[in-house]
């Protein structure tokens, strides 16, 4: 799986990238890699714990607490800051808001066979989404 599309700040895109190195699925592996490589860091190390609650400190020396697995993504406070990184159901489910623009965005990705993912922080998303897709498909 590789990050096709990103319309992100770095600061959304290293607060997802925190919570999902404690995350054990392909998308996660996808977003940490991306980060890392233009960070200019080739390490993709992940904690995989299989607990759905974790905290720990990233190999970028961010603290993530209360970390949490969803269905439809991830959840934790990363350096304080409540964040929520997964598809707009989750968003849903926690209650916070979701831009239109953003909304459309993830339509759009997953019209063409993406997986949206939506970056949220303290109850609202920022502005900032990407798409994954598998080898191969996409573009």
């Amino acid at each position: 799986m590789d990050i096709v599309d990103v319309n992100a700040s770095d600061e959304a895109l290293s607060d997802a990238a925190a919570l999902e190195r404690l995350a054990a699925h392909p998308a996660a592996a996808a977003i940490v890699a991306a980060v890392d490589s233009t960070a200019g860091d080739a390490s993709t190390a992940q904690i995989d714990t299989g607990n759905t609650d974790h905290a720990g400190v990233t190999p970028d020396c961010r603290e993530v607490c209360d970390f949490r697995t969803h269905a439809t993504g991830v959840s934790g406070a990363v350096e304080g800051r409540e964040v929520l990184v997964g598809n707009l159901d989750l968003f849903a489910e926690q209650g916070w808001t979701v831009t239109a623009a953003i909304q459309k965005q993830a339509r759009e990705a997953r019209e063409f066979g993406r997986l949206p993912d939506v970056i949220g922080f303290d109850g609202q998303t920022d502005g900032s989404s990407w798409s994954a897709t598998t080898h191969g498909k996409g573009g």
